[in-house]
């Protein structure tokens, strides 16, 4: 009985082996159409992928040079809008300093007509104190 159980198993894994050997091989065994049909989609694929890799680089090119414009203008435009306040600033100043002006304009021209039509009359004796004081440093 046991030379039964060993024979049998000599057997039975002889035939597995066998059995696995062909599975294996005919896996394997790939038809030589089938083998250039998938080399030649593989070499396509590949070009593929290069291709797209290159245009990949060109946008990413472009894309800093657009980004590195945009940064340039973004600085040109916020030197701009400092200049701008500066100069509001400027003209509200000299807005300020025209306005002034006017008014003490109209003031001495006030006073030019008030002089005018009243001139003053000083005698000898105080005009001559008047130019000292005026003329004291």
């Amino acid at each position: 009985m046991k030379d039964f159980k060993t024979i049998s198993l000599y057997i039975l894994l002889s035939i597995l082996s066998i059995s696995l050997f062909l599975n294996i091989r005919s896996c394997t065994k790939i038809d030589d159409s089938k083998y250039d049909k998938l080399h030649q989609e593989n070499k396509a694929l590949e070009r593929m992928r290069d291709s797209l890799m290159n245009v990949n680089n060109r946008l990413k090119d472009d894309y800093k040079v657009i980004q590195d414009r945009i940064n340039e203008r973004d600085k040109t435009i916020d030197k701009l809008i400092v200049d701008l306040n500066e100069s509001k600033v400027k003209v509200k100043q000299a807005t300020e300093k025209a306005d002034r002006l006017a008014k003490e304009k109209i003031e001495a021209d006030k006073k030019i007509d008030e002089l005018l039509k009243n001139p003053i009359r000083r005698n000898d004796d105080d005009l001559i104190e008047s130019l000292k004081n005026k003329l004291k440093p």
